[in-house]
């Protein structure tokens, strides 16, 4: 359904009124801004820029008309509103009560950190004893300094990046890849 010009502005008309209301100046008769060349050529445009400022004028003309003042009594019920708004400040017992608990928590803290520094660390795995943690058996099969300073350090590097790229290609291999297919008649 197509709407007469009369009723509804053209498109470009409504998009120089919105940029113009939102981002112009519109206080003057002419308004200034990207679209105030539409508006001195377009008659619609200049109308309902007029009609606005006649219609702010009027606003304004009502509001200073109306304007009383402030209502008899309004501090005091504002600040009546605060008042009772506001929580009461606690006692000077209970104040000292909330730093003493909350200083033995501190301390409490402070104790079991001290004394979990202090504690000894477990005993490794001797000889003597072979039932081992499965957390340490990685900590027994470190090697020692003198196996690690014996061997070309820069050849264990290389070493060890080849089997890591074995290991992975290994991976990938075994799921990834499609395994091959065996013959239909082989199960029987």
């Amino acid at each position: 359904m197509k709407n007469s010009a009369d009723v509804s502005p053209r498109f470009t008309c409504r998009v120089v009124r919105g940029g113009l209301s939102l981002f112009g100046d519109t206080s003057r008769s002419v308004p200034r801004g990207a679209g105030a060349s539409h508006v001195a050529a377009c008659e619609d445009c200049r109308k309902f820029f007029g009609s606005i400022n006649q219609f702010e004028l009027a606003l304004k003309r009502d509001a200073t008309h109306l304007n009383h003042g402030p209502t008899l009594g309004l501090e005091q019920r504002i600040v009546r509103a605060v008042n009772l708004s506001t929580p009461e400040p606690q006692s000077l017992a209970a104040r000292h009560i909330s730093f003493t608990l909350a200083g033995v928590a501190a301390c409490a803290g402070l104790t079991l950190l001290f004394l979990q520094q202090q504690s000894p660390p477990p005993r490794p795995a001797t000889p003597s004893n072979p039932i081992i943690a499965a957390d340490n058996v990685w900590t027994l099969l470190k090697p020692s300094a003198d196996a690690l300073l014996s061997g070309d350090p820069l050849q264990l590097e290389v070493d060890a990046v080849v089997s890591d790229a074995r290991s992975a290609v290994r991976f990938l291999e075994r799921n990834f890849l499609p395994s091959p297919l065996e013959p239909l008649g082989s199960n029987g």
